[in-house]
């Protein structure tokens, strides 16, 4: 029962068709003349990939009526999700079996693997590319899934690339099954943050046009590693991970206290104190543009369903918060 979006039929290298003419699905505009017609047909979930069907976004249609327009994180979630669950049911998981993603997805993808007693493979630099060197190092025959937050996903050994129409497969199959539970997307993602705790990641980023805006990042960076922020909106941020320095630092005092195995990379993720309520965010400079990433995780434990909803909105808000903070931060150290 899936249907093509017509005024998206035809190859057209112009992209008439698509808000702005930019085809790509983690722009939540990309969906508004599809979602318009999944409106009318009262769809349950509409699906979009760009132009050469790598990464696959999807909008899902809530008890309200209205469509959510999903992160790569709870794409790739849902995925990792059905495939364990169809494995372990089909006995085809051992413990040499692994899950992999990259250092800016979602932890919960681990989490969901190791649950399910196999191996999660999760400090990967940014880029697909990583996870098919993964698979042939560790041996494809025991691969059983990839993710980036990117909307990038594979299953399977036929491919070392990320794949919109395999997932696509899984995601329909999956909401397939779902609706004849009487469920959505939506609900199992919910049945899973009750299981493992609410998972949440956003994402900013700071451009520095012009001859100077390279320098601009590199020193941002370099203060990132020798003077980092010890608090930011009353969280305490207790180590930094760097990937260029391949060293674990424990803070405020930014001493070295381990060291990291390669890949290196020009890469500073920094984590809260452990407790309930744990926040965590990187910095990346971009390999093509001239701005610095920042990619933001939070996490807090979930007692039981109807606590969800208030855990969902005090984690929410304590994020914001913290990204408010760490926007401040950073503009005052540019500014100086």
């Amino acid at each position: 029962q899936v249907e093509l979006f017509e005024p998206h039929r035809a190859p057209d290298g112009n992209f008439p068709n698509v808000p702005d003419q930019l085809p790509n699905p983690e722009r939540p505009e990309v969906f508004a003349p599809a979602i318009e017609q999944a409106r009318a047909e009262n769809a349950a979930l509409v699906l979009a990939s760009d132009p050469d069907a790598d990464r696959l976004g999807i909008a899902v249609r809530n008890r309200d009526g209205e469509y959510v327009h999903f992160t790569g994180n709870r794409i790739g979630v849902l995925i990792a999700d059905y495939i364990l669950q169809k494995r372990a049911a089909a006995g085809t998981l051992s413990p040499q079996h692994f899950v992999v993603e990259t250092l800016v997805t979602t932890p919960l993808i681990a989490k969901l693997a190791q649950a399910a007693g196999v191996r999660a493979i999760d400090d990967l630099l940014v880029g697909f590319k990583y996870i098919g060197q993964t698979m042939d190092r560790e041996g494809p025959d025991k691969f059983v899934f990839g993710a980036e937050e990117s909307l990038g996903y594979l299953a399977g050994q036929y491919a070392r690339d990320k794949d919109a129409a395999l997932a696509a497969l899984y995601i329909l199959e999956c909401a397939a099954e779902l609706q004849t539970a009487g469920k959505t997307l939506l609900d199992r993602l919910d049945e899973l943050y009750v299981e493992h705790g609410y998972f949440t990641e956003s994402q900013t980023s700071l451009a520095s046009a012009g001859p100077t805006g390279k320098a601009k990042i590199d020193a941002l960076m370099q203060t990132f590693r020798e003077h980092p922020p010890a608090e930011l909106a009353g969280i305490t941020l207790a180590r930094a991970r760097d990937y260029g320095r391949q060293e674990i630092r424990s803070l405020p005092g930014n001493q070295r206290s381990a060291d990291l195995p390669e890949p290196q990379g020009n890469l500073v993720f920094f984590d809260s104190a452990a407790g309930e309520t744990q926040i965590s965010f990187a910095a990346r400079p971009s390999g093509t543009e001239p701005k610095i990433k920042f990619y933001y995780f939070a996490q807090a434990a979930c007692p039981d369903a109807a606590a969800l909803p208030a855990v969902k909105e005090k984690l929410e808000a304590t994020l914001q918060e913290f990204k408010i903070a760490l926007t401040s931060w950073v503009e005052a150290q540019v500014a100086d």
